[in-house]
């Protein structure tokens, strides 16, 4: 069962301790915990994204096939360190090999047209964060030239 704040152990040491009523002990613990988050988010590593999209003039199934199949993949995409998920015809999920996280989602246009929509995320440096933003729309350029 979830305590109020005022059934906290802090809130009983500021009442018997310090005498203050309820409402004064909840007040002193919703702010300390308020300071708690924000000292956890000025803590957290400030990591970088980027993302990018593509059209591509072939079925959503063939344009997955880029990701999925080995030997297409090589082609195009050889640095994938681990895939993490895939969902059939909606999304795929990896590990690129700097540990970095790359998140792919598919959407059909018609039936001879998808368009991808690319995330990658965790990157440690802005400068890589760039880099990655030109490298991405250079690899949709070379997908869809082997996959069309």
């Amino acid at each position: 069962m979830h305590q109020s704040k005022t059934q906290r152990p802090t809130a009983t040491i500021l009442s018997q301790e310090y005498g203050l009523e309820d409402f004064g002990a909840k007040t002193i613990i919703e702010e300390f915990d308020f300071d708690n988050v924000l000292i956890s988010k000025k803590n957290k590593s400030s990591d970088f994204e980027n993302s990018a999209t593509l059209t591509i003039e072939a079925p959503l199934h063939i344009v997955g096939q880029g990701f999925t199949d080995a030997s297409l993949r090589k082609m195009w995409l050889p640095e994938i360190n681990q895939f993490k998920k895939y969902n059939t015809g909606k999304n795929v999920r990896f590990e690129w090999i700097d540990s970095t996280l790359v998140n792919v989602s598919f959407y059909p246009k018609n039936a001879k047209k998808c368009q991808i929509s690319l995330q990658h995320t965790k990157i440690k440096e802005q400068e890589h964060s760039e880099n990655y933003r030109k490298e991405w729309k250079n690899r949709h350029e070379l997908l869809a030239l082997i996959i069309t």
